[in-house]
């Protein structure tokens, strides 16, 4: 009786070791995978204003944060293209600002359905050069009586 008493404390020792080694082997492999994602995504900084602005600063504020937390998923020394989103409340106005917009290095696409344009340029994989691209769309509307809608990232090269 005490033999098997034993061999079954034994046995249970041994199931209780086992997962403790298992579950130390995950924890060691997500630190690993983490490390690798990390290794290849590092955080970026938060971008700076260069210059003045007539934005408002909770705005800006907004997209320093926006667009650092953004481009932190994105691995470092690469290419992405940033589509802005603006509208405008009569196609006159529309009209001006893809006129405006053919000087520019911006590439756009009118939508006359919602009286909206969308630009595209392509940059770096670096928060402050995102920011700079907001900050100038973000003006670029307000100066010219659109109202900037945001930004997404696509095509990453």
């Amino acid at each position: 009786m005490k033999t098997l008493f034993k061999l079954i404390t034994l046995s249970a020792a041994a199931v209780v070791a086992y997962k403790v080694y298992e579950k130390n082997k995950k924890k060691k492999e997500e630190q690993e995978v983490k490390e690798v994602y990390l290794s290849e995504t590092p955080e970026q900084t938060l971008p700076v204003l260069q210059g003045e602005s007539k934005l408002e600063n909770t705005l800006i504020q907004s997209y320093r944060v926006q667009s650092k937390v953004m481009m932190d998923s994105y691995p470092s020394d690469h290419s992405i293209d940033i589509v802005h989103t603006v509208t405008f409340e009569t196609l006159e106005k529309l009209n001006e600002f893809s006129n405006l917009l053919k000087q520019s290095n911006f590439s756009f696409k009118i939508n006359d359905d919602n009286l909206s344009i969308n630009l595209r340029s392509t940059i770096k994989t670096d928060v402050q050069e995102a920011f700079n691209s907001i900050i100038k769309v973000a003006e670029m509307s307000l100066e010219n009586g659109g109202i900037y809608q945001g930004w997404v990232f696509e095509n990453l090269k």
